[in-house]
């Protein structure tokens, strides 16, 4: 398995699809990520579905 815990890692389509669960995997190893975004309303909603995904999974594993 590679080791990717506390890299700085850039990735480019990160606000969408397979670069959003891409995202999502490499901060759950604590990783530093940078996702470049062109506007304001995508980086807005990106931010609403991480949010909305790393709640969510915090209170389903509450609930068990």
């Amino acid at each position: 398995m590679l080791n990717t815990s506390g890299k700085n890692i850039l990735i480019t389509g990160g606000n969408s699809g397979l670069g959003f669960y891409s995202v999502i995997n490499l901060l759950k190893d604590k990783n530093y990520i940078f996702i470049p975004i062109k506007s304001i309303q995508r980086k807005v909603h990106f931010l609403n579905r991480l949010y909305e995904y790393i709640f969510c999974s915090i209170n389903s594993w509450r609930k068990r």
